[in-house]
Formats: structure tokens, C-alpha cells, sequence
């Protein structure tokens, strides 16, 4: 008897102890609503700090553009007369100063009888020279005089006809009259850019034909470059930087300052199609961005 007795409690116990435990569970689940929702309001709250912080920072972010975009734009202005400045001053102190040494050369060569002073006086004479040459040639690779004088066409027609004497491969130049190209700074950036693109055709892809032609998109002026090279892996463009090739790479970089696009098609043995798109300022000096596309666009740098 005493043992139905205990075990009848101990049941009970456990009969107790379940309902309390029950109980508490009950309790819990009645509190996990109104639990869910106060962490998704802070869930909500830290969201929308979250969203407004990034929105701040965004909005700085373009106030920093804006800013990079001007001082790129006085940079490049000042850039372009300080190289301006470079050449004339090269062609009215050099230059002026050497063709004067050569004209005194050659009047002491007339009043001396002896052989050897004679050649001497002419080997001088014959380095100056080509003093007076390599000083004209850097002038015309630092601001080309016709570039001022007669503006981008002019300048890339004697660049081609040059280049294409120079190292005898075809250079086909497809310019269009009607275009009202870039002056200034991006005139001479403009000019610079396309004297890289076909030197490294000849130099590097060992092209035999190049083919260079200009037209408008736009408000936007698009030079496509086109050579029959060995071409190149356009994906790899910064191992060409750190093998000393710096010319392309460095463009790429610049062609982001002056707001343009550059597009590099390239595959080894199958030539290289260079497409430069540049703003046409001016025109409400507004640069419109343009969608364009490319079949087997390799690499592109806007």
C-alpha cells in the first residue's frame, strides 16, 4: 500500500511539473509576437540608417567627381600651354642659337686655308645640324606647329603621310571635312592618342596596314584605328606596363580625365580595331553619354 501510495504522488509530481512546464511555454509563444515585431522595427531602423548613410556617401562621392573632373580639366588646359610654351621656346632660344653657331661655322670655315680645321669645322657643322633636326623633331612630338596652325586634320594627315614614309607601310585616312573637331587641350590630347595607336601598329603589331578614320556620334567624336598585326591580348593590357611598355597603358588612364571612351579589340594574330571616343565641347559643352556596343569587346576604359 505504502508503495501504490508513492508512486501515485510521484505521478502527480510529474503530472504538476508537466503542466507547469506547458504553462511556461505557453507564456513564451504569447510573447514571440510582440518580440518579432520590436526586432523588426529595429532591424527597420538600423536599415534605413544604413540606407541614408550610403545615400550621404554617394552623394559625396559625386560632389569628389565633380570636383576631380574640373581640376582634371585645369590640369589638362594648363598642361597644353605649358607644352606650348615648351616648344616655342625651344624653336625661338635653341634653335635660333644653333642656326647662329652654324652661320659663324661656316664664315670661320672661309677664312682658314688648312685642311684639317676645314674638317673639323665641317664635322661641327654637320653635328648641329642634326642637333638642329632632333630639336625640331621633339618639338613636333611635344606640339606639333601645324596642329595649331591648321588644326586636328591637317596635323593627323602630315602624321600619316610622315609615319607612312617614315616606316613604309599604307596608312589609309578617312577624315570627315564636315566635323567640327576638338580644339585646345583635347585637340592636342586627340592628336597625341592617335600618333601612340600607330606607332605601336608599326612598331609593336609590325602591321602593314593601318587604317585611321574619323566621324561624329553624336555629340561625341569617335577615331577608330584599325591595323592587320599580329594584335595582342587586350585582357592583359597591364603586363605590357610592367614589360616597359608604358604608351597605351598610360592612354587608357588619361582617356578617363577627358571624359572619354577608348575600346580595344585584339587577339593574337588577328590584328587590333582601337576605337577612341572623345567629348565634342562646344556644343552647349555638354558631353552626352552615349550607349554603344561592340561585337567581341575585349577591354573597354571609360
Amino acid at each position: 500500500m505504502a508503495n501504490k501510495h508513492i508512486s501515485e504522488m510521484l505521478s502527480n509530481n510529474r503530472l504538476n511539473v508537466s503542466r507547469k512546464i506547458l504553462c511556461l511555454h505557453h507564456q513564451e509563444l504569447a510573447k514571440l509576437p510582440n518580440r518579432n515585431k520590436a526586432e523588426s522595427y529595429k532591424i527597420k531602423q538600423c536599415l534605413r540608417r544604413e540606407i541614408h548613410r550610403r545615400r550621404q556617401a554617394e552623394e559625396q562621392i559625386k560632389i569628389y567627381e565633380k570636383r576631380v573632373c574640373a581640376l582634371s580639366h585645369q590640369f589638362a588646359i594648363m598642361e597644353d600651354l605649358q607644352r606650348r610654351s615648351i616648344a616655342s621656346d625651344l624653336h625661338d632660344s635653341a634653335i635660333q642659337s644653333l642656326a647662329g653657331a652654324q652661320i659663324k661655322l661656316g664664315a670661320l670655315r672661309k677664312f682658314t686655308s688648312k685642311t684639317d680645321l676645314k674638317a673639323l669645322i665641317d664635322d661641327i657643322r654637320g653635328q648641329v645640324d642634326q642637333t638642329i633636326d632632333d630639336i625640331r623633331t621633339l618639338i613636333f612630338k611635344i606640339e606639333p606647329p601645324i596642329l595649331e596652325e591648321e588644326g586636328l586634320e591637317a596635323a593627323l594627315k602630315w602624321l600619316v603621310d610622315k609615319k607612312s614614309k617614315q616606316y613604309g607601310v599604307k596608312i589609309i585616312f578617312s577624315p570627315d571635312g564636315r566635323l567640327n573637331l576638338p580644339e585646345g587641350y583635347l585637340q592636342t590630347f586627340c592628336y597625341r592618342s592617335i600618333r601612340e595607336f600607330i606607332l605601336n601598329s608599326v612598331k609593336h603589331a609590325r602591321a602593314n596596314i593601318i587604317k585611321l578614320s574619323i566621324r561624329k556620334t553624336g555629340c561625341r567624336l569617335r577615331f577608330d584605328i584599325i591595323d592587320d598585326g599580329i594584335g595582342f591580348n587586350a585582357n592583359d593590357i597591364s603586363s605590357y606596363a610592367r614589360n616597359g611598355h608604358f604608351g597605351l597603358y598610360y592612354m587608357i588612364k588619361r582617356v578617363k580625365q577627358y571624359e572619354g571612351y577608348l575600346n580595344i579589340q585584339s587577339q593574337p594574330g588577328k590584328g587590333t580595331h582601337i576605337s577612341l571616343i572623345m567629348p565634342l565641347l562646344g556644343e552647349n559643352d555638354v558631353a552626352v553619354n552615349e550607349e554603344w556596343n561592340y561585337e567581341d569587346k575585349n577591354t573597354c576604359s571609360r
